[in-house]
């Protein structure tokens, strides 16, 4: 009788001298190769024939062009944690507190020879707060606007929420879909269902998602909680990610 300690030993041995052939190797290199090959197939595959509810997908390939995306397709953009930087239950008050995230411009500025409309929709109860004033804001925006156009970049419109959240009978803010109603009306070639939002917050999703677009999330965090699930199609860290 063997002992069962050598009987283990033995096996080791042979599984060890399995590895060590060269045919087992290229075995081993051709399933990962195929994993990963069938992994982006599905994940295309799943991108494109689900429209309604989801898990978030942090795609290997580009989303414009799993979407194929082309002039026929609207961006809508929200402002804060996407295109500046977004300070965390405050607002951006002056333009001196207004800094542009990297990588944003360059970002917007390839988004405009690909989308055919650049929308941004972006809720600032700080004017209704009395945090800043409507003038204060529109002056923001214009520098924003400025700094962008100068480098080759384009905003058709913005649309700013100004209203209290408590305060919004009309539903202008989001998750509603004010904003996205008011750009369809002045820009009618939008097509919601050929239109993306990019945004940092579940209210941003729930807009998109009300309004019947596909939804990016820009976000750290690797998991997804079950709210997220429902609402998320894409998830990325960055705006320039999107490219």
């Amino acid at each position: 009788m063997v002992p069962s300690d050598r009987k283990g030993r033995k096996k080791a041995e042979v599984f060890y001298k399995s590895l060590r052939s060269p045919c087992s190797w290229r075995l081993i290199n051709s399933v990962l190769k195929y994993t990963i090959h069938y992994w982006h197939y599905l994940n295309t595959r799943y991108s494109l024939l689900t429209t309604k509810c989801r898990f978030p997908i942090i795609a290997p390939v580009s989303i414009l062009s799993t979407l194929k995306v082309d002039k026929k397709w609207t961006l809508f953009l929200d402002r804060d944690g996407v295109i500046n930087l977004h300070y965390p239950k405050d607002y951006v008050k002056t333009w001196d507190e207004f800094f542009f995230l990297e990588g944003a411009i360059d970002a917007i500025v390839r988004f405009s020879q690909i989308f055919g409309k650049i929308i941004v929709v972006t809720n600032q109860q700080g004017v209704a707060k009395g945090k800043m004033t409507e003038d204060t804001l529109r002056n923001i925006h214009l520098n924003m606007l400025s700094e962008i156009e100068a480098a080759g970049g384009r905003i058709d419109s913005i649309y700013a929420a100004t209203v209290m959240a408590d305060n919004d009978p009309e539903g202008i803010r989001k998750p509603r879909i004010g904003m996205a109603l008011q750009a369809q009306q002045d820009f009618p070639e939008i097509d919601f269902a050929k239109s993306l939002i990019v945004g940092d917050s579940i209210s941003d999703m729930q807009f998109g998602r009300n309004a019947g677009m596909f939804t990016v999330m820009l976000s750290d965090r690797e998991h997804s909680d079950a709210v997220e699930s429902l609402l998320v199609d894409y998830k990325l860290q960055r705006l320039s990610d999107l490219i």
